[in-house]
């Protein structure tokens, strides 16, 4: 088994790289779709940056259109591949 060391990202960082508003990954956050590794004591929310890869694609998805609801049952459904129209 191989192990990987837990590198975390701030919001911010995550902010700039997928391209949108803090404000929008705090949404998400809140309405379930992501979540945050943890917070540091002055509340800075922190990603997996293995887990950000995620949320990037879950972006992308948002841009091409889907719905949150079918993106966050694709997520929890732990398939991997293309999300389809269905």
């Amino acid at each position: 088994m191989i192990h990987r060391k837990k590198i975390f990202i701030k919001i911010g960082d995550l902010s700039r790289v997928a391209g949108i508003p803090t404000s929008t990954i705090r949404y998400y956050n809140q309405i379930g779709v992501i979540k945050e590794a943890y917070r540091t004591p002055g509340g800075v929310r922190m990603f997996d940056r293995i887990d950000t890869l995620e949320k990037i694609n879950m972006i992308r998805f948002i841009n091409r259109g889907y719905t949150l609801k079918k993106i966050k049952e694709y997520l929890i459904s732990g398939e991997g591949g293309e999300l389809n129209e269905n």
